[in-house]
C-alpha cells in the first residue's frame, strides 16, 4: 500500500501540491441470493430505503487516495485505490 501511495503521490502535478489530499473509505453491501457463497452473512445496510434494514450478502470495504490532477479551469480529484477487504 505505501509504494501505491508513494508512486501515486509523485503523479500531482507542481503546481497543484498545496491542494489538499483527502483519503476515502467507503463501504460497498453487494446483496447475494443463496447460502453457498463464501462469507455470506446477514449485514446491517445503513443506506437501505426499504422494509429491513439487514441483506444477506458481502460487504466490500475500499480504501482510496484522491489527489488532485489538473483539468480545464477547474481542480478535479483522481481515487487511486490503495486497498480493500472484503
Amino acid at each position: 500500500m505505501n509504494v501505491t501511495a508513494r508512486l501515486s503521490l509523485k503523479l500531482v502535478p507542481a503546481d497543484l501540491r498545496s491542494q489538499p489530499l483527502f483519503l476515502c473509505i467507503d463501504d460497498t453491501m453487494v446483496s447475494k441470493f443463496g447460502k453457498k457463497f463464501k462469507d455470506v452473512s446477514k449485514r446491517f445496510d445503513h443506506a437501505a430505503h426499504n422494509a429491513s434494514n439487514y441483506l444477506n450478502g458481502h460487504c466490500f470495504v475500499s480504501l482510496m487516495l484522491c489527489m488532485p490532477v489538473g483539468g480545464r479551469d477547474k481542480i478535479s480529484y483522481l481515487a487511486v485505490p490503495l486497498g480493500y477487504r472484503m
